[in-house]
């Protein structure tokens, strides 16, 4: 199975992109963007590639406990951006910044360990706060800077989630595993 862990997204803010996307589409034409459909925007904090499946039930609860262990997490969407860069875009994304900074990376690299220890795929690059939009099928120059740029949205995070990905001949699909609570402002003003 094709798992990975991400955060999603409210359903206010997938509206406002859906807007958004309609905007830029013909400003980004050029490059011939495969737009990203509604149900699949989400923050990927780790791609964990093929798993075999009598791994799932063991890297859910090690996910359930990685999750309960983190903290409160706030999400700003900001603006347009282009990987790898704005003269070769192949991905189009919405940056995103988490805070608190050490919550999301220590997050991030639990489920990096949690990945090496089922086998699963790794990546060693540093983690970036992103959502995409689009891929590009043609490597033209955009001039990121001079688009039009979403609206800034905030919100805090409420949950992680175990996605399966089916690679399927429109595009993938995706079905939600598991959901897991991150711990809000309740839980941690406990004593």
């Amino acid at each position: 199975m094709r798992l990975f862990a991400a955060l999603p997204v409210p359903e206010v803010y997938i509206q406002s992109l859906q807007t958004y996307c309609r905007e830029l589409a013909p400003l980004v034409q050029p490059c011939s963007p495969s737009w990203v459909p509604r149900g699949n925007h989400h923050l990927t904090l780790h791609f964990f590639g093929e798993v075999e499946p009598d791994k799932i039930r063991y890297l859910a609860s090690e996910m359930e406990s990685i999750t309960r262990a983190a903290g409160m997490l706030r999400i700003r969407m900001g603006g347009l951006h282009a990987f790898p860069s704005a003269r070769q875009p192949r991905v189009l994304v919405i940056q995103a910044t988490v805070e608190p900074s050490p919550v999301i990376q220590q997050l991030v690299q639990s489920l990096r360990r949690l990945a090496r220890d089922i086998g699963a795929e790794i990546d060693h690059r540093p983690w970036k706060a992103h959502l995409t939009l689009a891929r590009c099928r043609l490597p033209h120059p955009l001039s990121v800077t001079t688009l039009p740029q979403p609206e800034e949205y905030s919100f805090a995070a409420e949950y992680v989630e175990l996605i399966e990905s089916h690679l399927e001949r429109g595009g993938a699909r995706y079905d939600i595993l598991s959901r897991f609570r991150l711990p809000g402002e309740s839980e941690k003003t406990k004593g």
